[in-house]
């Protein structure tokens, strides 16, 4: 019985080292996939693995539409503007019952302070307020699609050759490891990637490109100085904002996800304005700052103070406090024509005077 017992005990000892051996170790409940020890080839099995795993570039020979979002960025201008006018209206009204009612005992002075107020608040909610609404709707990403790149399926085509070519070599045993890269491992390997996104007030193509070795194409310059990564553009300066976790739709997280934390520089650029777009966007038009000039030093000064918040979001809550702010003004300017209507001859504000039937 105890040769039995120990011979049991060899065997799950055995299994159990052989788990070990294929590289997977536990750590309290859950499993790590990083090796535990590096895998040995039994020898006579015919299988000799590469050291570096070849990874196949992107075919990208079609169209591929990424994100898409339904939010109606221009409709959203359209009511943040009106809510503005009116916000301006109520304010330069309150401001001018203020005045007309105490224009006998204010002095010239404080009733010019006050109306030149009323015209930088006017001034304020009609045009600047206007202005900030379309480079908000510059960065407000509505789709983006990833063009048909001829280099890129030249040097797809060329790594499926060589991927062919290794299968042969290694045997077929090893063609799950030659194919089992991750999208931003492809997306990497890919010569260049051609975008195509659409703003609410422009249409830009980009070219999406690895720089060439630093030190032999590029010495004597300072790395600052070139152009800076579009992970930084999208991630930390919002210049190009997608609603992931509220209304956009994306049809492919991964490869979405890959484009935007991608380090590839912007090599090409080209931007047009919509012809769609409403004259709230484009008199005069505001397409947003060129991607491709942006440098790294650029993203280090301004990065800790861009704003992370939506576009759409900003823009509504900018039209719903400049009319609550018309509101007020204009709510303050009653009451105080009130208070001036219900004062004594000595000057001292009483609500018998106010007549009300209370």
């Amino acid at each position: 019985m105890h040769g039995r017992h120990r011979a049991a005990a060899g065997l799950l000892h055995a299994l159990h080292g052989g788990w070990r051996s294929e590289g997977l170790r536990t750590t309290g409940r859950a499993f790590c996939a990083t090796p535990a020890a590096t895998p040995v080839a039994a020898q006579g099995a015919g299988v000799d693995l590469p050291r570096r795993r070849l990874v196949t570039p992107l075919p990208l020979t079609e169209r591929v539409l990424l994100y898409e979002c339904p939010v109606d960025m221009q409709g959203l201008v359209a009511t943040a503007h009106q809510r503005c006018l009116m916000g301006a209206g109520l304010g330069v009204g309150g401001i001018s019952i203020i005045v007309t009612s105490a224009a006998g005992s204010m002095p010239l002075p404080a009733c010019t302070m006050l109306l030149g107020g009323a015209a930088v608040y006017a001034y304020g909610l009609s045009f600047i307020a206007r202005r900030l609404m379309r480079s908000l709707a510059a960065r407000h990403v509505e789709r983006l699609v990833v063009l048909p790149a001829d280099r890129a399926s030249a040097a797809a085509e060329d790594a499926l050759r060589q991927l062919a070519q290794k299968q042969e070599q290694h045997g077929v045993a090893a063609s799950l490891l030659f194919s089992a890269a991750t999208i931003e491992e492809r997306l990497s390997a890919t010569a260049e990637v051609c975008l195509e996104v659409r703003t609410a007030t422009a249409n830009r193509w980009l070219k999406l490109a690895d720089l060439p070795d630093v030190e032999e194409h590029y010495s004597g310059f300072d790395e600052d100085s070139l152009g800076a990564p579009f992970s930084d553009i999208c991630g930390r300066l919002h210049l190009l904002h997608f609603q992931l976790d509220q209304e956009g739709t994306c049809y492919d997280h991964a490869f979405l996800t890959a484009v935007l934390e991608s380090d590839k520089r912007i090599v090409d650029e080209r931007i047009e304005p919509r012809s769609d777009a409403t004259p709230l966007l484009t008199e005069p038009p505001v397409q947003g700052p060129m991607l491709s000039e942006i440098e790294v030093s650029d993203i280090e000064q301004v990065a800790n103070s861009v704003s992370k918040d939506a576009p759409a979001d900003v823009v509504s809550k900018l039209g719903r406090r400049a009319r609550m702010g018309g509101l007020s003004v204009f709510g303050a300017g009653l009451l105080f024509a009130i208070g001036e209507s219900a004062k004594d001859p000595d000057g001292v504000p009483r609500w018998g005077n106010l007549n009300l039937p209370l």
